[in-house]
């Protein structure tokens, strides 16, 4: 069962869990959106999980919708390192 999120400071739902859960979300029967709200760019796994198979429509930096389910494979990917802002 599809389920969308958006997630918040304590008691929120903690930005942490929200790339296992969209990874999870994959595997329900219909649409989830995902909605961060504390980091920049933290959504940005999201095209590596299209390249896996994944169905996810990346909206904005901060908004992604899940289609599922999805059969997920295997894949050789390259991380993206995100490096910090300079002062």
């Amino acid at each position: 069962m599809p389920y969308s999120i958006k997630t918040h400071e304590y008691p929120g739902f903690p930005t942490d869990l929200q790339s296992p859960y969209t990874i999870l979300m994959t595997q329900a029967e219909g649409s989830s959106l995902i909605h961060e709200t504390i980091y920049d760019r933290r959504l940005v796994y999201a095209d590596l999980l299209s390249q896996m198979g994944a169905d996810i429509i990346l909206c904005d930096p901060h908004r992604v919708v899940v289609n599922g389910p999805a059969k997920l494979r295997g894949r050789k990917l390259t991380a993206l390192i995100c490096a910090p802002a300079s002062p």
